[in-house]
């Protein structure tokens, strides 16, 4: 395990956020909010990078909010990619599903990479950035908090000191510290199982997809999951049932038998982490209390099954920081933090639904139950029908915020995207060659507008850009083309990406716009220019 360095500690007192912990969730809010130009301390009790793979399945969404922070080439190419989800019962193959069948995309589906290797990246990252100061080895002994800010008691090596911030973001961890000692809710369920992680070097002959077993022979009545990673190394998740003693499951010679069982007896492999969990799908009521702001597992856990809960923590930072950052640069008010808690809470439970949803079909708890799964699983071999039925882990995909306070208008058109839906990326060409729709967004707000834009409506952006100085113009023209205004850029939609995705059947090239925030959400999408509705909407979004 790498030991992490620590820089000679600033005497400033007084700073805009503090984040409190540092695993991959409070990395990237930090690192966002870095480079958003706010000063941000991050603070963690440990020095080294965490064993085991834990958090391994990264999301398409996941990879874009990476970009952003400046490590997406990095864990997409160490990583292992991968689209394909294959799903068996007993020994027989019963649905293979290809979980990204489009095109003119500059992300795969999903990436297969241990979360050590992605704290990694981000530790890099945030020691290039001057606005972020890192506190190893430090300790949050309490903390107060009023309509000003909060007041933090920490402690490290050379004794105890206080810090004031605007704002405290929790990132402390599913246990966290934080949402206990101020006595607030985390309410759900429980689900009395328990599944050995194993981590083990190894030649095999699985392509490198996602594998899921229901009752193989080799682990009978029970599932089994299995992942590939880099360097060789393959995930393996068993079920093992709430009767099994955790001491015993990690015990090395039955953890090789295991092995031994599901890969044969001249296997050649070797252990490197070993682990037994069990899960729970719970929440917060609320992510905003005052002046503390809760992310991550802090606020939503949920179960391993559809790689949900690193990837809903990275949505929750790439939804806070934008936020966070203009109120504390005065241009919105503390309300619209609000809208984190509103939209990041419907985000959370609709993971939780799906999270429950699965677990309940991988691990039923009754007779009935098991008989139907396995009924449905029987079908699945010869009915289509059947197969939208199997559930193994629905995989996390970026979550809706349609009833957002936050959006604006909409006129109505059969395709397209809907104000709260994530902008999908596209395969451009700008005046300086190839190059990726979302890479334009680049964390700003942005305006999409097919067709060349009139003198007047040059004017009108122009005038919208008072309201936010990061607002661009983005247009979708026939011909590569380069503007002289930095705030304006020309896209060519050469293969048709964006007019698939963006035009709804009934809308013409020439007129349609969207409002897209700084966390590539639709804000509004209108079928032809209209000032004061885009006006209305970008204003709603900084309220």
């Amino acid at each position: 395990m790498r030991e992490f360095t620590q820089r000679a500690k600033s005497q400033q007192s007084s700073y805009p956020v503090v984040v409190v912990g540092a695993g991959p969730i409070g990395l990237a809010l930090a690192v966002d909010l870095a480079q958003r130009d706010i000063n941000v301390v991050l603070i963690d009790q440990k020095t080294k990078v965490g064993r085991g793979s834990r958090a391994v399945t990264f999301s398409k969404r996941s990879l874009e909010i990476f970009d952003k922070l400046g490590v997406g080439d990095q864990i997409t190419e160490h990583g292992t990619q991968w689209s394909i989800s294959r799903t068996y019962f007993g020994g027989e193959m019963i649905d293979a599903k290809n979980l990204q069948p489009e095109q003119g995309l500059k992300r795969p589906a999903y990436v297969n990479l241990q979360q050590y290797h992605v704290e990694d990246y981000l530790v890099k990252r945030a020691q290039q950035l001057p606005c972020l100061d890192i506190r190893w080895g430090t300790k949050l002994l309490s903390h107060q908090q009023d309509e000003q800010g909060v007041t933090l008691n920490l402690e490290d090596p050379e004794g105890e000191y206080q810090l004031n911030a605007q704002y405290m973001v929790a990132a402390d961890g599913a246990h966290s510290p934080i949402r206990k000692a101020m006595n607030l809710d985390f309410d759900g369920r429980e689900f009395k199982d328990r599944f050995l992680i194993v981590d083990a070097v190894m030649e095999a002959d699985y392509a490198p997809e996602r594998h899921f077993w229901f009752s193989p022979s080799f682990h009978e009545g029970h599932s089994v999951l299995l992942h590939k990673q880099p360097d060789n190394i393959w995930r393996i998740d068993f079920q093992l049932g709430w009767d099994s003693d955790p001491e015993v499951e990690v015990e090395e010679e039955r953890v090789k038998q295991r092995l031994y069982k599901m890969l044969g007896d001249d296997a050649k492999f070797e252990l490197k982490w070993v682990s037994v969990y069990t899960f729970e799908c719970r929440q917060m009521s609320k992510f905003k209390h005052g002046r503390t702001l809760f992310i991550g597992d802090a606020a939503h856990r949920v179960s391993p099954f559809g790689a949900r809960g690193a990837n809903s923590g990275f949505q929750d930072t790439d939804n806070l920081s934008w936020k966070l950052a203009r109120v504390i640069n005065g241009q919105a008010t503390d309300a619209l933090l609000e809208s984190y808690s509103e939209e990041r809470h419907t985000g959370a439970m609709k993971n939780l639904q799906e999270s429950s949803r699965s677990t309940d079909f991988i691990t039923p708890k009754s007779k009935q139950s098991f008989r139907f799964r396995d009924a449905v699983l029987t079908l699945a071999k010869t009915h289509h029908s059947a197969k939208q039925m199997i559930n193994s882990g629905r995989l996390s995909t970026a979550t809706d915020h349609l009833n957002s306070s936050l959006n604006g208008d909409s006129d109505t058109m059969t395709g397209g995207i809907l104000p709260g839906q994530v902008a999908l990326d596209a395969a451009i060409t700008t005046a300086t060659g190839p190059a990726w729709l979302l890479e334009q967004l680049a964390g700003n707000f942005a305006l999409i507008h097919f067709g060349e834009p009139s003198e007047q409506q040059l004017k009108d952006f122009d005038l919208l850009t008072e309201i936010d100085q990061s607002l661009r113009l983005l247009i979708v023209s026939k011909q590569k083309q380069q503007s002289g205004d930095k705030r304006i850029q020309h896209l060519l939609d050469q293969d048709g990406f964006m007019a698939q995705r963006y035009l709804g059947n009934e809308s013409s090239e020439q007129g349609t716009t969207y409002l897209i925030r700084p966390d590539d959400f639709i804000a509004g999408r209108w079928l032809s220019w209209d000032k004061e509705k885009i006006q209305s909407t970008f204003a709603g979004c900084l309220k």
